[in-house]
């Protein structure tokens, strides 16, 4: 049920045993929204207060500030 992999996970695992509708719903629903928090903070602190395009590094260092 980790959402970051669970989208690439749960197909496999629908193909190899019955898998309830529940967990396929709340797998999408919580990969869905942590990966809005995260591109909507990378977007809050760096596109908004900088305007150009950053480096992976910055990211990095966007996601860990609080």
């Amino acid at each position: 049920m980790f959402p970051f992999t669970s989208l690439y996970v749960m197909p496999a695992r629908m193909a190899l045993i019955e898998v309830p509708l529940q967990d396929v719903a709340m797998a999408n629903i919580l990969a869905c929204y942590l990966m809005l928090r995260v591109t909507t903070k990378i977007y809050k602190v760096g596109v908004m207060s900088t305007g150009r395009k950053p480096s992976f590094r910055e990211v990095w260092g966007w996601l860990r500030s609080d």
